[in-house]
């Protein structure tokens, strides 16, 4: 990835979408959005669930920030997501939508003018989750997750995932739990990043052209902690394998965490910091990503 794309990701990418509250593919756990390689879910969706049965939740947060410089180096960079939480009973529905954009430039030997800003964040990601809690310690849910990332080579990227998980911990101050299933992912691809510049397809590591879509079915691994440490500051943390059914050559790993500290009624500090790592990206997109933010949120309800 070019450095100017890693450094805007770095100090401004807002991190999940764990973002958004989930727990899936791509998932992240932390309580701050960002623009993230997956998004998938945040995985506290399902750690919220209580025991008692007769549980009304309903939770409403926006997050919106930005980044500006002037001088020897020119950027600006905006984020700004929603969203929500609704449990009734063993029933619960999360979802959300983040976007993330950023420009860059740099001086050159001391010009104002210097080069033109060109764009090095462009990302776009929306999530929906069903959660229903049969059982104190089992789950079922059903997430789906849309994705538009410039940056990653990709025009759409679609997942839907279903899954069952199991919670070894759950009290008020504790959530420890594990996920597995299925993750099916549909690819729209950009031009830019399965076309030589003469118009001729690239190669894929079997030396195969590349496709414009590609439909790939994985299997999915989870494991997250929820753990209230004082009043009012909060450590997340998970980890995500996605392993592809037909290619035992082709992986995914996702880490997220992030601190949480309320600083009033509505408002929250968070710090979070995700590493995300592919084995077989498209040609000219690292296989690794670390992205770190700190955020505001406002809680509406």
């Amino acid at each position: 990835m070019n450095p100017k794309v890693t450094l805007a990701l770095f100090l401004f990418s807002s991190v999940s979408f764990a973002q958004l509250e989930s727990g899936s593919s791509s998932s992240s756990t932390s309580g701050v959005t960002k623009g993230s390689t997956d998004v998938a879910a945040d995985d506290t969706a399902a750690a919220a669930q209580k025991a008692d049965k007769k549980d009304k939740i309903t939770e409403v947060s926006f997050n919106a920030g930005g980044l500006f410089a002037a001088g020897n180096s020119r950027s600006a960079a905006v984020t700004a997501g929603v969203r929500s939480r609704v449990k009734r009973g063993d029933h619960q529905f999360t979802g959300g939508a983040q976007a993330n954009y950023a420009r860059a430039a740099t001086a050159v030997n001391g010009s104002e003018a210097g080069e033109p800003t060109t764009t090095t964040v462009e990302n776009v990601q929306g999530l929906l989750r069903y959660d229903w809690f049969f059982s104190k310690h089992w789950s079922l849910f059903l997430q789906t997750v849309g994705r538009h990332d410039r940056f990653q080579g990709l025009e759409f990227r679609w997942q839907l995932a279903p899954g069952v998980a199991y919670y070894f911990i759950q009290n008020e101050q504790v959530q420890f739990w594990a996920e597995a299933g299925y993750d099916f992912q549909y690819d729209v691809r950009s031009d830019d990043y399965i076309k030589n510049a003469d118009g001729t397809a690239k190669l894929d590591t079997n030396g195969d052209p590349l496709e414009k879509t590609e439909a790939v079915h994985n299997a999915r691994l989870f494991v997250g902690v929820d753990h209230k440490l004082f009043k009012g500051i909060e450590f997340i943390a998970s980890v995500e394998y996605l392993q592809d059914l037909a290619d035992d050559n082709t992986f995914r790993f996702v880490f997220d965490s992030a601190i949480k500290a309320q600083i009033a009624k509505h408002f929250a500090l968070a710090t979070a910091v995700t590493v995300q790592y592919e084995n077989n990206p498209l040609p000219g997109v690292d296989n690794t990503d670390v992205m770190s933010a700190v955020s505001l949120v406002y809680n509406l309800f």
